[in-house]
């Protein structure tokens, strides 16, 4: 960092490595709070079952027996759970030390997209605090779920995808289905962005032939690999649209998932219109592919704000886009009044 003279000036002075360790210095003061702590808040009392689950993967890949909580769709998700088990802890904390290395490498892949698309490093550093200092992170992060893992290769995936690099965004296709099924909102985002990038047909086709290959892959290996039953597919049940449309805490968890990224990115459509949707409209498809996987998942499911999150890796690149034509939009205007 260099010396200046002007106080409260320092944070634009930093640089690339500073803005990413105070990121994550304030990232591990939020988490800490929630280490290892499942089912706290009543709010969200599901959790609690859930990381039982992926506990019980992690005890499956060690010891090779059969539990009780083996069941659909957790064992359709054994890549964090098998990277948790070669850890000497307990396997809720053996799982979370995983998030928590997932979420470091999730700021590092965050700020480096923001580098991509010109921001200031300050403009970068706010991105990042949109991340480590959201609702999502706090909440989600480190109490046995496996959307630290998920989040990490969808803001992988992105980057890939904006350097045009779409062999390797090919291949993140084996290791992604087999963090979680969703990782499938990915692929749209991907097939815009080939399209950007004037891909030809034929390398589009044979790039497409070898993600569903990976994809079908990944599904063996979770068969074989893990202790899956059968097929496993979300579909709709009353039960569970009832129950979720009926519960405050569906929508209060949704709302503050979305958070002041996905609330930011929705603020500059309506105010640029439909020119910012054209231009941004990568990102803002994964924005929408996310709340649409929210609201399919309310009817199949017991849903949350969790699948909201994953609308992270598009929303605050979208929010930092729209605060800086914001800025933009406010200095021509002052220049303007100051010419008349």
């Amino acid at each position: 960092m260099k010396k200046i003279n002007k106080p409260g000036r320092w944070v634009y002075q930093l640089d690339f490595s500073e803005v990413y360790a105070l990121s994550c210095t304030i990232m591990l003061l939020v988490i800490v709070f929630r280490f290892n702590k499942t089912g706290v808040f009543y709010l969200f009392e599901y959790f609690e079952n859930d990381s039982a689950y992926y506990e019980a993967m992690v005890s499956y890949f060690r010891s090779g027996k059969i539990f009780e909580r083996l069941s659909d769709p957790f064992v359709y998700r054994p890549l964090l759970p098998f990277l948790a088990s070669l850890l000497p802890f307990d396997p809720l904390t053996a799982i979370n030390l995983m998030n928590v290395i997932f979420l470091f490498l999730s700021v590092l892949l965050l700020q480096l997209i923001s580098v991509h698309f010109r921001f200031s490093l300050v403009l970068a550093l706010l991105g990042n605090l949109f991340f480590v200092l959201s609702f999502p992170l706090f909440y989600y992060g480190t109490i046995g779920l496996i959307e630290p893992g998920l989040i990490f290769l969808l803001l992988t995936s992105l980057y890939f995808s904006i350097k045009g690099k779409f062999i390797e965004n090919m291949l993140l296709f084996l290791p992604g289905i087999l963090m979680k099924e969703t990782f499938i909102i990915a692929l749209p985002v991907l097939w815009i962005y080939m399209y950007r990038h004037q891909v030809s047909v034929k390398k589009a086709f044979f790039l497409n032939i070898g993600i569903l290959a990976l994809i079908t892959v990944s599904m063996l290996i979770a068969r074989n690999w893990s202790p899956a039953g059968g097929l496993y597919v979300w579909s709709f049940q009353p039960q569970f649209f009832l129950d979720n449309v009926s519960r405050s805490r569906t929508w209060i968890s949704g709302l503050l998932a979305l958070g002041i990224p996905g609330i930011i990115s929705l603020l500059g459509i309506a105010w640029q219109g439909r020119s910012w949707l054209i231009q941004h409209f990568p990102l803002y498809a994964g924005l929408f592919l996310s709340v649409l996987l929210f609201f399919y998942s309310i009817m199949s499911a017991h849903s949350d704000g969790r699948f909201l999150w994953l609308s992270y890796p598009y929303t605050i690149p979208l929010a930092l886009f729209t605060i800086r034509a914001w800025k933009e939009n406010a200095a021509n205007t002052h220049c303007n009044n100051n010419l008349s």
